[in-house]
């Protein structure tokens, strides 16, 4: 079995395509466009521009993907298009210029989406493991142990939403998001603490 899967994000669109046989999946190299959904308008909406350059996106994946010999794919959209008011109509028009099933993740989907992602055959039992994913419109964080993930959050902070002010330095966006951080209440030995990021 072939697939596609294709990540709507904040600054860009990656897909990743992959084969399924004899029960392992074989990935080729991912691809990615610069569309900059999460600069949005003044009112939280996707701006015509930037989907433009994803519906422009979203037609050369379809042409990838023919070549491939997709047979499935998948889309996940993250937080500019969860966060916008156009967003789902954003996706209903995205699927005139590739055929695929979308779903716009929740952040706690996806917190566990990147752990799970990230860690996969890493986890040992007895450990707690950590994952941090900063992605252009938010920040997740989940943690779990080889058995279930249960503590993820999802904070509206990232590299495009905070571009202007990420150019006074670090400690001015600590000094901005410092209100927003839960404490992990979590106690025991920790296994990797992995940042994924674009």
């Amino acid at each position: 079995m072939k697939a596609a899967i294709i990540d709507v994000g904040s600054n860009s669109i990656r897909l990743l395509l992959g084969t399924y046989s004899h029960g392992q999946w074989y990935n080729e190299p991912k691809r990615l466009w610069t569309t900059r959904l999460g600069k949005r308008n003044e009112d939280g909406s996707l701006t015509a521009e930037s989907m433009e350059a994803s519906y422009k996106a979203f037609s050369e994946i379809k042409a990838i993907a023919k070549d491939y010999g997709v047979e499935h794919c998948f889309a996940f959209a993250t937080s500019a298009v969860r966060e916008s008011s156009n967003g789902l109509e954003f996706m209903e028009q995205a699927t005139t210029y590739c055929s695929m099933t979308y779903r716009i993740l929740s952040g706690d989907e996806e917190a566990a989406y990147g752990f799970k992602g990230a860690l996969q055959d890493r986890l040992d039992d007895g450990l707690h493991y950590a994952t941090i994913d900063i992605g252009g419109g938010s920040t997740e964080l989940a943690v779990g142990s080889k058995d279930s993930i249960y503590w993820s959050r999802s904070y509206p902070v990232g590299a495009v939403r905070f571009k202007t002010l990420s150019d006074e330095g670090p400690q001015r966006i600590w000094e901005e998001t410092q209100f927003l951080w839960d404490p992990m209440m979590i106690e025991g030995p920790f296994g990797d603490f992995i940042g994924i990021g674009g």
